[in-house]
């Protein structure tokens, strides 16, 4: 499959305009993971981000005592990454393939160049990241309230 098609397949891309779809593949590229690859690194430099094409990536944040821990499996269609958009551009979390992982990958520096000089591209470009940052903070409170029943439960 290209990656124009793959990229038109994408939940992210819908709704997109024709342009905005093209100037997302002109900083797209394809990348494959082995089990146990990291997409991401905490605090290295925020440069990329990924649409998961196939495969399971796992988020995972740095625990109390040192250990990673897993707070979300990400799959098919979901982004990850999105600290590229806030300076000082660094990761706040380790992404890390849980099985062989096809993703696209997006420069960010493409991308950031590509919305200063075009707003309207930035405009809907961020109107997408925000969708998928509120779906994930929502998935993340309930986790929380989850987390907290079970502590508070007699």
């Amino acid at each position: 499959m290209k990656l124009q098609d793959m990229l038109q397949n994408q939940y992210f891309c819908r709704g997109l305009a024709p342009q905005t779809q093209a100037f997302l593949l002109d900083c797209a590229r394809l990348e494959l993971f082995e089990p146990g690859q990291k997409l991401l690194k905490t605090g290295s430099l925020a440069d990329e981000f990924y649409l998961i094409h196939q495969g399971h990536v796992a988020i995972e944040v740095i625990g109390p005592q040192a250990e990673l821990l897993q707070v979300e499996i990400l799959d098919a269609g979901d982004m990850v990454g999105w600290s590229w958009l806030v300076k000082p551009y660094r990761y706040q979390f380790d992404a890390r393939a849980l099985d062989q992982v096809q993703a696209i990958r997006f420069d960010a520096r493409c991308l950031r160049g590509k919305i200063e000089t075009d707003h309207e591209f930035g405009f809907h470009l961020l109107q997408k990241i925000i969708e998928v940052m509120a779906g994930r903070i929502n998935h993340s409170r309930l986790q929380l309230l989850d987390l907290y029943q079970r502590h508070e439960a007699p």
